[in-house]
Formats: C-alpha cells, structure tokens, sequence
C-alpha cells in the first residue's frame, strides 16, 4: 500500500467515527422532556400557591357583630291622662295604655312616677356602673311592682322640681318581661313634664345587653 493510499483510508475511518458520535440536539427527546418537565412543575406549584384561605380569613374577620347603642325615647304627660307607656319591642312612647306596656311613665302629686306593666319584672342595679357599662343582666331577683312597693317608682330622681328639671340618681335598671326577654333603662333628664329614658332592648332572650355611645 502507497502512502496516499494509506492517507485515504485513515482519512474515511476518521470520518467515520466523528459521524457516529455527532448528535441533532433540536431532535433529542431527553432535552424536550427536561423541559416540559420544568414547566409543569412551575406552573403547578405556582398555582397551589396562591389560593384563597388567607382570603376566607380575612372575609371573617370583618364579620365581627357591631355594638348598638340603646335608644332615647322622650315621654310627656301633657295629655289628657297624664301618661305614658312603652312596649321596648317597639321603642315608642304612646298615650294608648289599655294594650301591653313594659313601663308607664306616670304624673302625680310629687312628680312623675315610673311603673311596671303586668307580669314585668325589675331590679334597680343602682348607680355604681354607667348605662353602657352594663354588659349582662342578672338571672334573678327581679320583682314586680306590689301595691306602693315599686321597684323603679320615683328612685330615678334625687331632688329638683318640674319646673326646672328634676336632678337625675342614674340608677339604671334590669327589666325582665312576661315573654323572657329582658332590657335595660336609665333615665337621663326630666323637665317640665318631659321625661327622657334611654333604653336597650335584647329581643333573643339572652340577657346581654352590651351598649356603646348611648349618651
């Protein structure tokens, strides 16, 4: 064999062998897998990531129950009776007294008197504690009016006179009605035959009776 013969053929064996070992790498399955690998994984984990449960707990948060403030009902007994009564479902003074009535506020020789309507019940918690810092009722030693006994009666007062207003003990008071509701009243003001209750009714027959900004 000749020198360039011997050329060639080391020459076509080299040839050989670089084609075996050369790849297309825009055609390599291994590489297309890699990367739909990668986004699949990306995609998913992102989404998984970024639900809702911060979202519900916020939502509930801000359903938080709001506290009312009790509502100041204006009685006058320049009428032709001379009272007036208030069913605290309804938180309105009326003249109309021959219906239910939790409390009737009344004229008489030494100022005006506060009742009780039939079958209610009352305790006078006194004065050591402001309208809206009476958050519970207690759950007994409620008493009707019995004849001159009265549990609200005239305690409401201290001194004065009607003309120029009667001077307030703020004694507020724990009432409890025949259908097992119970409320809470406070006289603020009485004054030429104008008398001013602030009241709080609690319809769900529980007795709290938590109030804010009622004065």
């Amino acid at each position: 064999m000749t020198a360039t013969t011997r050329l060639i053929t080391a020459l076509a064996a080299a040839a050989l062998l670089f084609g075996a070992c050369s790849n297309d790498d825009p055609d390599d399955p291994t590489d297309t897998a890699a990367a739909d690998d990668t986004a699949a994984f990306v995609d998913t984990s992102v989404g998984e990531d970024t639900g809702t449960p911060a979202d519900t707990s916020a939502g509930g948060d801000t359903d938080g129950g709001a506290v009312e403030a009790g509502a100041q009902v204006a009685f006058s007994i320049h009428n032709a009776t001379g009272q007036q009564c208030i069913d605290l479902a309804e938180m309105t003074a009326k003249d109309d007294t021959s219906g239910y009535y939790d409390l009737l506020v009344s004229k008489s020789g030494a100022g005006p008197v506060i009742l009780l309507g039939a079958d209610v019940e009352a305790i006078n918690l006194g004065h050591d504690r402001a309208f809206d810092e009476v958050d519970e009722l207690p759950a007994d030693g409620y008493a009707p009016d019995e004849g001159g006994d009265l549990v609200i009666g005239k305690s409401w007062r201290t001194g004065g006179a009607g003309r120029t207003g009667f001077t307030m003990s703020n004694d507020v008071y724990a009432i409890k009605r025949p259908d097992g509701t119970y409320a809470k009243a406070q006289v603020l003001s009485a004054k030429a035959g104008v008398i001013t209750v602030v009241c709080y009714y609690q319809p769900d027959g529980t007795r709290s009776v938590a109030t804010a900004d009622s004065l």
